[in-house]
């Protein structure tokens, strides 16, 4: 969780990659595999989703669910991750319900 008394200063020299919204977020992916949730009132929560940066986000608005793919090594398969935003754990993060590593089919 990022507290500033200027919420977008959290922002500052992110390099955000993807973006979608769902269930009262405004949802970010980076270059660097972090996810920033920013409610109605501005706060953000931040946390690691992957290793490297997020390519892909997809919410489910009406069920408050993120698909997101990235990658968590470099020069590997990307990964897919689906989170409940509407579920946290002890870490303030949201609640991973799936992961595959996902292949080419090649």
């Amino acid at each position: 969780s990022l507290d500033s008394d200027e919420p977008f200063n959290a922002l500052r020299g992110v390099s955000v990659t993807v973006a979608t919204n769902s269930k009262g977020y405004i949802v970010l992916g980076d270059s660097e595999g972090n996810i920033f949730m920013l409610n109605k009132t501005l706060q953000i929560l931040c946390y690691k989703a992957f290793e490297f940066r997020v390519t892909h986000i997809i919410a489910v608005k009406q069920k408050g669910i993120i698909f997101t793919v990235g990658d968590d090594e470099e020069k590997v398969c990307p990964t897919l991750k689906v989170w409940d935003l509407l579920k946290f754990d002890l870490s303030d993060c949201p609640k991973i319900l799936r992961y595959n590593r996902l292949t080419s089919g090649l």
